[in-house]
Parts: structure tokens; sequence; C-alpha cells
């Protein structure tokens, strides 16, 4: 009988070494809470400036009508309230790309990507199953290229 509880016990750590993602708190580019499913497979992370407008790009590049088959997740603690509502907003609300933005940087501190850097994570039921970084726009584009239905 004291092996039943015993086991459990012993595998109890290799249990915790999943990498889950955490929660997404924040709001999407039209206002609405941002929600994940267990159907998302890529997420990019952006951290700063910088990190925006790669992503930014490389998703105009490959998806011109905004419809990319991913999520973008925004760091926008940052932002000055009144910048966000008149500049970023109108400007995020005309891409079909779904968006959160993440205005405590819950995500920022949970994945720490480096200042200017962009992460490509692929999830498999909400589990970070790969991750990589990225400084330049050339290969972002390529790296979401090569992602089979993206």
């Amino acid at each position: 009988m004291f092996r039943r509880f015993l086991i459990p016990i012993l595998f109890y750590p290799l249990a915790l070494t999943a990498d889950p993602l955490p929660s997404l708190a924040g709001e999407d580019q039209f206002g609405q809470p941002c929600a994940l499913s267990a159907d998302t497979r890529l997420l990019l992370f952006s951290h700063d400036k910088a990190g925006s407008h790669l992503a930014m790009e490389a998703i105009e590049r490959l998806w011109p009508d905004g419809d990319a088959p991913m999520q973008l997740v925004v760091d926008t603690r940052d932002v000055p309230g009144w910048v966000m509502s008149w500049f970023m907003l109108p400007k995020l609300r005309r891409h079909n790309t779904p968006l959160c933005l993440d205005q405590q940087g819950v995500m920022t501190q949970a994945l720490s990507p480096d200042e200017g850097q962009v992460l490509l994570i692929g999830l498999d039921n909400l589990n970070i199953e790969k991750r990589a970084g990225f400084t330049v726009v050339d290969a972002l584009t390529e790296a979401l290229e090569r992602i089979p239905g993206a």
C-alpha cells in the first residue's frame, strides 16, 4: 500500500517540468478580453516598440490582409494612454490578426524576451513546444514561412 503513494510522489517533480503558457491578461485591439484556445498553435510576442514593429512588418509581408493565423501579444505597459488611444489602437484595428495588448506586462515577465526581440512560440494544447527569438525581420519572415499551416 505504501508503494501506491510513494511512486506518485517520486514522479511528481517530473510532472511540474511541463512549460505551460502563462494566462493572457489584457484586451485585444477591439476591447474584448484576450483568449487562447487549445487550437492556438502560434504566438508572436513582442516586449517593446522595436519588437512590435519587427513582428508587424513580418506579418504584413506574409499576410497583407492582416489575417495571420496566429496570436500576436504586445506589451503595452510603457505606452502612455493618450498614445494608445490616439495612435496605436486605430492602426491596430485595421488588422484582422488576433492581438493581445498586455497592459500589465504579465507575459513579458513570464517569458522575458530581450530588447528588440520577437519571440515565436509554438504551442501544443497551450503548452510551449518550441521557442525562438528573432531580431531581424528577414529571419522572422523565413521562420514563419516554414511553419506548416501558417
